[in-house]
């Protein structure tokens, strides 16, 4: 089995008003996709070509307008990662005392099964601690 490489999303640079630019990156196979259609672009030429359409400017301008509720949005999705990696490890947790739990009860079982075969192999789970 080989391992995909996925291409890397654009980003647009910064100026110094802190406008979105844009800058063409180097492409690197398997090339570059754009947030604005998803579309990949396989070499510079089709990419610098693609930021040039109608659509890619809308988008930028777009950005542009909505910088405030982007930032508002990262600091969102960070704390929701941040309690997502908190409920994750409370889970892993809970996961290894219930792994723990059914070791210790695999265990106690095979020692109460060990002792009923002595007496004509019948088990009474009933009376299983």
């Amino acid at each position: 089995m080989d391992i995909a490489i996925e291409p890397e999303y654009y980003a647009p640079s910064v100026d110094e008003q802190s406008n979105f630019i844009d800058n063409v990156p180097p492409i690197v196979p398997p090339g570059i996709r754009c947030p604005c259609n998803k579309k990949l672009y396989e070499t510079r030429t089709q990419f610098t070509a693609h930021i040039k359409t109608k659509m890619h400017q809308k988008w930028l301008s777009d950005l542009n307008m909505n910088r405030g509720n982007l930032y508002t949005e990262s600091l969102k999705k960070d704390e929701t990662i941040e309690m997502q990696k908190k409920i994750i490890a409370e889970q892993s947790n809970v996961i290894a005392q219930l792994k723990h739990e059914i070791h210790t009860t695999s265990q106690c079982l095979a020692v109460y099964i060990n002792r009923s075969s002595n007496t004509n192999g019948a088990v009474d789970l009933l009376t299983f601690d």
